[in-house]
């Protein structure tokens, strides 16, 4: 449930200048604020807000307003969820983190909630009314000592009894969590291949542990008990026909009647389809050690493991793919620190643990390591999917004040940099952000909010927030005006008693382009960017013109001063080609030398960045360039160089200001 702190001024939406924030009526702050929590109902999220708008708006809005906006928390009904210990939850087929939850908003009638700690289950079927608040507490008895499964440990797929019935959730647009099918991977009996990991069924293992760490907390999501068709995932649309017709015929194998309707039901109303597989595995042991102390190592075993899935999106009467992922674990792979892990759970603490007798301790050493690398894989191909167009993330603004903030963080895979967008209901943007601190996500996403900097508009609590997909290349050309500085100064040239004076430009002209990649995900660092660029700078002395071309190299970092306005500090190198036309009148020479030097030496960069779009914007920045060793002239086609000016001491130091436009892909 969406925190709600303050609203403040922030549903006076602002009205922008530029056209990718949409020019807006005059309305009054309650209309808008009245406006957006219409909005949070569609989101089952809306009593908070409410509340807030009856606290700020109830004497400035209409009565009609005010009316519905106190009669609305009396709709609905408020659950406190606690249990011994601490436990998984989801209501309704909806994960909703862990134990305790003080208050959850529902809709009057039927609910189920399930209760899932250290391996064992509890389920309560409970019917409120509108305005009820009711306590829902569990206490489990203590775990068995055959089967410990601490929180680590991946639980079984739901029982046959807790089959989530999508049709039957309640319809809500735009829905804060779309409804995902996601079928037991396929191809797993191969694991079993080898003999010892046959012995402790590997390839349910992998079935299990795959398919329940792969479902995401922001989607509604039943785990099918049986595996998608053989060929779907190379399919490019599957008909809804097809899959429930294949769903209805799958072999029973045991389960209840029940499950299978309810799943073909569900089917009908999914918004997504994941069709998972298990493509390949490598079993290889080590041989058995004895160490120093002479203690007896038995062989172990490092299990490689590939998948792939398929995702099909609902279009009208078909399921049509839009990403097909794979993926290979190595074995032994150690994922990046963070959340659960397999490495957690019972199997692999009491594998490590003292005491245990060898032949045990073999078998629980096999089952950790299979159940550890369908783990890694699964994290892995989520990685992947998150990045998926169509498959993204969203959430709400937990809190609208600065900073703002939201609840997905790491779990949801958000990370420094990420950017994200607030449409409203004639879908025109009216707010975009990007995060610059990244919370767990999850069930502690509430507590530990991810943090936002809003770089455009504004946005309520409770707004939805959407994903804005960017790859991280920005191009950015640019016209340049300078001095050129550091240079020798005249040189007068003499024949016999003729003579002639020569300077370079003191002030040079051109352009040229930047191209850069955003480091801000991998250093923590929001806008931190590596560039390449190369450019060309002209201008005309006293009888020579010069031509330098600067390839550089930058290292960027930006810091915001206000909305959609930031400073950029750049340092790096730069690799300069200096070419010089010297116009001689004298009859030693020849009328035209061509000479030329290569200069190398740092280079750094100053300017604010005006963000016109997410996509765009306008940078203006001073420049400066300066070579450490001085030009050393030679003259293209063999022609006499003047002594004079071989003797001069140029480095072609430039400081020039930057007038450019970055489009970010």
């Amino acid at each position: 449930m969406v925190r709600w702190l303050s609203l403040g001024g922030a549903v006076a939406i602002l009205a922008f200048a530029t056209p990718a924030f949409a020019q807006r009526p005059a309305r009054t702050a309650s209309a808008e604020a009245f406006s957006f929590c219409r909005e949070q109902e569609k989101l089952g999220e809306a009593r908070a807000c409410w509340s807030v708008w009856l606290q700020k708006y109830r004497a400035t809005g209409t009565e009609a307003e005010a009316a519905y906006a106190q009669a609305y928390p009396a709709t609905h009904a408020r659950l406190r969820l606690t249990s011994t210990p601490s436990a998984a939850l989801t209501l309704d087929g909806r994960a909703l983190g862990t134990t305790p939850r003080e208050s959850v908003e529902v809709t009057p009638g039927e609910h189920r909630i399930t209760f899932v700690s250290e391996g064992r289950s509890e389920a309560r079927t409970i019917t409120v009314t509108a305005g009820e608040a009711r306590d829902v507490d569990v206490k489990f008895d203590a775990p068995s000592a055959a089967a410990p499964r601490p929180a680590g440990e991946t639980p079984r797929a739901a029982a046959s009894d807790e089959a989530v019935d999508f049709c039957a959730l309640p319809a809500k647009r735009g829905a804060k969590r779309e409804r995902v099918v996601l079928f037991a991977p396929s191809g797993t009996g191969q694991v079993n291949d080898d003999g010892e990991i046959r012995g402790v069924d590997g390839a349910r293992l992998v079935g299990e542990v795959l398919q329940a760490r792969f479902a995401m907390d922001r989607f509604h999501n039943v785990l099918a008990p049986i595996s998608g068709k053989r060929g779907w995932a190379e399919e490019a649309a599957l008909s809804v026909a097809e899959v429930r017709t294949f769903t209805r015929d799958a072999p029973n194998e045991g389960r209840p009647e029940q499950e299978t309707r309810q799943l073909a039901r569900s089917l009908e109303c999914a918004d997504f389809i994941v069709v998972p597989s298990i493509t390949s595995h490598q079993a290889k042991w080590s041989a058995p050690k004895t160490t120093i102390d002479g203690e007896r190592k038995p062989k172990e075993l490092s299990l490689e493991l590939g998948g792939a899935v398929a995702i099909f999106r609902r279009e009208g009467a078909w399921f049509k793919r839009i990403a097909q992922l794979s993926a290979i674990v190595p074995g032994k792979f150690e994922p990046a620190p963070g959340g659960p892990d397999e490495r957690q759970g019972a199997v692999c603490t009491e594998a490590r643990a003292g005491g245990t007798p060898d032949d045990v301790r073999a078998a629980l050493a096999v089952q950790c390591e299979v159940r550890a690398r369908a783990f890694d894989l699964a994290r892995v191909l989520q990685e992947d999917a998150r990045r998926v167009e169509g498959w993204h993330v969203f959430g709400v603004v937990a809190r609208a004040e600065s900073p703002a903030s939201i609840t997905l963080g790491r779990d949801e895979g958000v990370k420094v940099g990420d950017a994200f967008e607030v449409r409203d209901a004639r879908n025109e943007r009216i707010a975009f952000f990007k995060a610059v601190k990244i919370g767990p996500g999850g069930a502690a996403g509430e507590n530990e909010p991810s943090v936002l900097v809003t770089r455009a508009g504004e946005a309520p609590e409770g707004a939805r927030l959407d994903a804005y997909r960017q790859l991280g290349l920005v191009l950015a050309p640019y016209g340049s005006f300078g001095l050129l500085t550091y240079s020798y100064g005249l040189t007068r040239v003499r024949s016999g008693s003729v003579f002639q004076d020569f300077t370079l430009p003191d002030v040079v002209f051109g352009g040229g382009a930047t191209i850069g990649y955003d480091l801000s995900s991998l250093v923590g660092w929001t806008e931190t960017y590596a560039r390449v660029g190369v450019g060309v700078l002209t201008g005309h002395g006293l009888n020579t013109s010069a031509t330098l071309v600067p390839i550089d190299l930058w290292f960027e970092k930006g810091f915001y001063l206000a909305r959609r306005l930031s400073l950029a500090a750049a340092v790096g190198g730069t690799v300069q080609l200096a070419s010089v036309n010297i116009l001689t009148s004298m009859p030693a020479f020849e009328e035209e030398l061509h000479v030329a030097s290569t200069m190398i030496g740092p280079a750094a960069r100053l300017g604010v960045d005006v963000m016109l779009h997410p996509d765009w914007s306008l940078k203006i920045e001073a420049a400066a360039r300066v070579p450490l060793n001085s030009a050393s002239y030679t003259e293209s086609d063999g022609k006499t160089i003047p002594p004079e000016w071989l003797r001069r001491d140029d480095h072609f130091a430039t400081i020039a200001v930057n007038l450019g436009i970055a489009k970010t892909f």
